[in-house]
């Protein structure tokens, strides 16, 4: 994500109307699951092990904001013209901040689990 490597990504301008939609959500859908399974378990696991349900209700809360927002930024960026040719200026700028903050969650993550608190 921050340029180092160069990929080619499909032109999304380009308008496929196909007559298989559902089948194309299912099956992105069922490719997700794979991901959204074990986090989830996790939390919910952590949730019961605190055993305080307010704090369980915030946990869920800000799973589903954080799950969801990425897939409400992107249907706006493929959907409207306008904030795309907006957007599009500051696009390399953008991935490449994308790209170091996920360098930094992966930092994080590595050295407090060394350290025992994750």
């Amino acid at each position: 994500m921050i340029g180092a490597i160069k990929i080619e990504y499909p032109h999304l301008k380009e308008i496929r109307k196909s007559s298989h939609s559902f089948v194309d959500g299912t099956l992105h859908g069922g490719v997700m699951l794979g991901c959204i399974g074990p986090q989830l378990s996790s939390i919910l696991s952590f949730i019961i092990a605190q055993k305080n349900i307010l704090n369980g209700i915030l946990m869920i809360v800000f799973y589903g904001v954080g799950f969801l927002a990425p897939f409400f930024v992107f249907g706006l960026i493929i959907t409207d013209q306008t904030f795309q040719s907006k957007v599009a200026n500051y696009m390399n700028s953008v991935q490449k901040l994308g790209g170091l903050l996920m360098m930094g969650a992966a930092t994080y993550l590595i050295y407090f689990s060394f350290q025992g608190y994750i």
